[in-house]
């Protein structure tokens, strides 16, 4: 099984009841990523904090961005959802 599919197995249940919690996850992760954007901007700690907060941030944008390509494929391939 692909990591793809797993994902999909995991958001499609999410899709049958309104779409909700897939939104709820995306935005989760969105407001991670810019309250660690945040921190990074803000903080005076030294440059490896600064990197690995940095980093995370990332992770968690492109966490998000995979999270709502799968909900769009999943919603194109059961428009009834």
């Amino acid at each position: 099984m692909s990591l793809l599919t797993g994902s999909l197995a995991e958001i499609l249940p999410a899709l049958s009841v309104g779409r909700v919690t897939v939104k709820v996850q995306w935005r989760r992760q969105f407001e991670l990523a810019v309250r660690l954007s945040s921190i990074a901007r803000s903080t005076d700690q030294r440059l490896p904090l600064l990197c690995a907060v940095s980093q995370r941030a990332n992770l968690a944008l492109e966490e998000a961005d995979q999270l709502a390509a799968e909900a769009v494929e999943a919603i194109r391939a059961d428009p009834s959802g």
